[in-house]
């Protein structure tokens, strides 16, 4: 996607922060970004963070400050629990840096405010509104959706549930760990439809960062009364924290590969959504997505955790001896039913699939320790004298990434005494956490910090509308659709974006305003290509350029398929990125893919064809289009530029995105999450400078 830095005119004089310092907020009103309006705001900063607070109003701080250090004490400890944050996610756990915020209220530090949003309901929240900048200039990779972001605190959790044995600072601690993840997901893809997967890895990572708090445990009741709802779903029989509970399916993946694991799954973020990027990080350790659902069940069924003594115990759908069973509602995309089996002597379980993907294994439990056995074909027989409880579990395969088309797969189990062998022991599992559901106790009802969330999960303000084909997505324009793809390539997802997401790069993917239709294609090694479609206020790609009058593209304008294309080359290194805009039956489309021109232009040439195609002029009649823009010859011209007509693009700044001529400044990135990098007094006029990134989602 397009970076577009922010253009400042004129002379620019901003403040020098003290790493221990206190000042007053910058007189510029922030509201504009959606970020919180503090009264008679005041500032503190640290090495990576710029914490926002007010003595005035509901929002106010505990003005104490017991060491006479000039910075209220609430406010140290929060500056001292998110450096801590940072440590342990980015220096210890290697993920990757956030993106800058541009200077937005401040400096490129991450802002942090502290406001009463625990009386609301949720104890924190991270907000990408107008950050969208598609790649993450402080990461050495491309990213397509990376966006910047600000975090909200509450101003003392005083509302804290003491009850739930939950004190002030550690729902605080808690809090800062979760959605400082969420900081770090947006640098990297802010808009997944796997919204589940923002929720799920930023709670883990409380675990991660405070594990004796152990704040995640709330959420946990969603998951285990309700194993046999789809994974994705975001409401399980009127709870709606199922994404949140979901953070245990990474915490057995942790457990089992270490906790490098969760970050590689959001670092193969950039290329796959969700499942795919989930089966990347597993192929590292021979196993799938569906391997680890199905262990997933059994891990709750025995509560096979390190912390596994602190979580309830699953529900189970029924019970049966010898004869038929079927559900009251079968299972959905990655769930898993329980059934206990009840009799004695050997028995053979067969399952009735009725043509879902379902697998069946059978759980013996003798002591401390399980043996797990599956289906062979579709029956599994144990011996129910072996074992002091066996259970079924039946999995659904299926996976499902839209809530909307999550449904119940039927299935019945016909049990019957065995007339063969018993089916081999396919792995011992360790059982000495495991309760007998019919013997637990009441499970408690979901509370503590589950009481506290975002307002709108994975990010505050954040809507995303998709659909599982292109034909599907609701848009009020006709769209395109290719006639066919290059070889190799699928359709992954259709979705919807705004020029209010675009932000600042609106023009170059929506310069019309209002919405895009956004289509994602990968192949089979990850590579990937994607459409951004929107009714076009221009009718050639030169009226366009024009209108831009400052822009220089790093390309140039070629016919494909009889139709004029701005092909651009915007490759770093051994990353591969093609760029290609058009005005096609009166849309606007831009064109992207990672892995070579030639695909970009089998796209193109199958959205002409979707047209109804359009004939070359003939070869002896003369050209009278516009003079086409030509590649700048500058040592990084793939990356791009944008400059005021008399300026030339100056290869040499620092970082990605400059905001004017910094008088002594060794570098300023555009990304308010991060480092802390000294602002000059003086700015010396103002150069913009932009580069085209992919233009998904």
């Amino acid at each position: 996607m397009r970076r577009l830095i922010l253009a400042l005119i004129g002379a620019l004089t901003a403040l020098t922060l003290s790493a221990a310092g206190v000042t007053p907020a910058a007189a510029r009103p922030a509201d504009q970004f959606g970020r919180p309006v503090l009264p008679n705001a005041r500032q503190y900063g640290t090495e990576h963070f710029l914490i926002h607070y007010t003595f005035s109003g509901p929002a106010a701080i505990d003005p104490t400050d017991a060491d006479g250090s000039g910075v209220p004490d609430y406010v140290e400890i929060v500056s001292e629990t998110l450096e801590h944050v940072w440590r342990v996610q980015i220096d210890e756990m290697g993920w990757p840096p956030p993106a800058s915020d541009a200077l937005v209220d401040g400096d490129d530090r991450l802002d942090v405010y502290l406001d009463e949003v625990l009386e609301e309901g949720y104890a924190g929240y991270v907000d990408t509104e107008g950050g969208y900048i598609g790649d993450n200039p402080r990461t050495p990779q491309i990213e397509r959706r990376a966006a910047f972001a600000f975090m909200v605190l509450d101003d003392d959790y005083a509302e804290v549930d003491h009850a739930a044995g939950e004190t002030p600072i550690g729902l605080m601690q808690a809090t800062a760990a979760h959605e400082f993840n969420h900081v770090l997901q947006a640098g990297i893809d802010d808009r997944d439809l796997h919204a589940w997967l923002y929720e799920a890895a930023a709670t883990w990572m409380e675990d991660e960062v405070y594990d004796d708090i152990n704040d995640g445990v709330h959420y946990l009741p969603s998951v285990f009364d309700n194993p046999d709802i789809c994974l994705v779903a975001q409401y399980a029989r009127g709870d709606d924290l199922h994404w949140y509970g979901s953070w245990l399916r990474l915490r057995l993946m942790s457990e089992r590969y270490g906790r490098d694991v969760v970050r590689t799954i959001w670092e193969n973020m950039r290329q796959y959504s969700g499942f795919g990027a989930i089966d990347a990080a597993l192929a590292e350790y021979g196993t799938t997505l569906t391997e680890q659902s199905r262990d997933f069940a059994v891990a709750n069924l025995l509560r096979a955790y390190e912390e596994g003594d602190l979580y309830p115990v699953v529900r189970v759908e029924g019970e049966t001896g010898v004869g038929r069973y079927v559900p009251v509602d079968g299972v959905q995309s990655l769930g898993a039913d329980y059934i206990r089996l009840t009799g004695s002597g050997p028995v053979t379980a067969t399952l009735d699939t009725r043509g879902a993907p379902l697998f069946m294994r059978a759980v013996g439990v003798r002591g401390a320790e399980a043996d797990v056995m599956d289906m062979s074909g579709t029956s599994v027989t144990v011996d129910l004298n072996a074992y002091q409880d066996v259970y079924l579990i039946v999995n659904n395969d299926e996976q499902i990434a839209h809530e909307d088309e999550c449904a119940f797969a039927n299935y019945a189990v016909e049990v019957a005494p065995a007339s063969g062998g018993l089916t081999a022991v396919a792995a011992v599992w360790p059982a000495e956490r495991f309760i007998s559901p019919s013997d637990a106790p009441a499970v408690a009802s979901s509370g503590g910090s589950a009481s506290y969330r975002p307002p709108d999960a994975p990010f505050a303000g954040q809507t995303q509308d998709y659909a599982s084909s292109p034909e599907d997505l609701n848009v009020p324009f006709d769209t395109l659709i290719p006639a066919y793809l290059p070889a190799g390539y699928e359709f992954d997802y259709a979705y919807i974006m705004t020029d209010e997401d675009f932000g600042s790069n609106a023009p170059f993917y929506v310069p019309g305003g209002g919405e895009t239709a956004n289509f994602d294609y990968l192949d089979g090694q990850g590579n990937w290509l994607s459409i951004a479609e929107s009714p076009s206020p221009y009718v050639t790609v030169e009226e366009w350029i024009d209108d831009i009058g400052y822009y220089n593209a790093p390309g140039e304008i070629q016919q494909i398929a009889g139709v004029d294309v701005l092909v651009e080359n915007l490759s770093e290194g051994a990353d591969v990125w093609i760029s290609a805009t058009l005005i096609l039956d009166g849309l606007f489309i831009v064109v992207d893919g990672d892995h070579s021109e030639a695909d970009v232009r089998v796209l193109i040439e199958a959205l002409v064809e979707a047209a109804g195609g359009i004939a070359p002029p003939p070869a002896n009649e003369p050209d009278d289009r516009p003079a086409q823009p030509q590649a700048e010859a500058t040592a990084r011209a793939a990356s791009g530029g944008l400059a005021t007509p008399d300026e030339d693009y100056e290869p040499e700044m620092v970082e990605d995105w400059t905001v004017g001529l910094l008088a002594g400044a060794a570098g300023m990135g555009l990304i308010a999450l991060c480092c802390l990098l000294a602002l000059v007094p003086v700015v010396i006029g103002a150069v913009v400078i932009l580069r085209r990134r992919n233009r998904q989602q």
